[in-house]
């Protein structure tokens, strides 16, 4: 195990409890990062988003900008020199310094961490930082790992009626839905068992159409026939259908 005299042994590395400083005076350490507390400005006349826009509540004309959900995008905020605009904080590029003697900032970690290479005992190996076995986790024998934990081998069990769908104990048997319905898997409801009827005698239930239509469909005066093309009659041409060429007939003398 590495030797920490100052600081505190976790994860194969030695890590010390003080938090970092930031060298700028009007920075301050927060979450891995120098945050200034100078916060970010925007054009006259325009208010910083949650996502770090600028907007105008100046609606519906945008003279200059971009529209965006309804509101006029001026521009993008600034920070002070050597600072980034993220969100809505101004962030140093400087990286936090760690005030106890022989650690340093690690920034994949977002800690303070012992400089040098980490000693690890027999039977470990250096990687990052962090000294790792060999060994492989146990879940026991009914376990299995899969990323950070431990999947039972065996799959969910339902009591004698019912089975594991993957979300629910379901029962094999449909429900009861009583006399005159039926129970609809796709719908997973209990319809009625007779098809619905329309009202009048001459009309017909079209379910493509959802409506109840007539069973003659449209009428035309005698010599016509109903177009569903033009939506109207059209004269009947014998063996020439509508609006198509007809030949002349062809007397032969006999």
């Amino acid at each position: 195990m590495p030797n920490c005299p100052s600081g505190v042994y976790h994860d194969g590395a030695c890590l010390t409890g003080q938090e970092p400083i930031c060298s700028d005076p009007n920075t301050r350490y927060f979450q891995g990062r120098c945050l200034s507390s100078l916060r970010p400005k925007c054009p006259d006349g325009s208010t910083m988003t949650a996502n770090g826009d600028c907007i105008t509540h100046v609606k519906p004309r945008c003279d200059s900008g971009i529209l965006l959900n309804g509101d006029c995008v001026v521009g993008n905020p600034s920070c002070p020199d050597g600072t980034d605009h993220r969100d809505q904080n101004c962030v140093s590029r400087e990286l936090p310094k760690c005030t106890e003697e022989g650690y340093e900032w690690s920034e994949l970690e977002k800690q303070c961490r012992k400089q040098g290479k980490t000693e690890c005992p027999d039977g470990y190996r250096e990687e990052n930082g962090q000294c790792v076995s060999g060994d492989v986790p146990d879940c026991g024998e009914n376990g299995i790992l899969e990323g950070k934990d431990c999947i039972g081998k065996k799959e969910p069990t339902c009591s004698d009626d019912t089975y594991w769908d993957g979300e629910d104990c379901r029962s094999p048997d449909e429900p009861n839905c009583g006399e005159g319905k039926r129970f609809k898997k796709e719908k997973n409801t209990c319809v009625a068992v007779a098809e619905p009827v329309c009202d009048d005698p001459d009309t017909v239930l079209d379910k493509a159409l959802n409506k109840c239509v007539l069973v003659k469909g449209p009428q035309c005066p005698d010599g016509q026939k109903f177009n569903p093309a033009t939506q109207g009659c059209v004269l009947l041409l014998g063996d020439c259908l509508e609006f198509e060429y007809c030949p002349a007939i062809t007397s032969f003398a006999l």
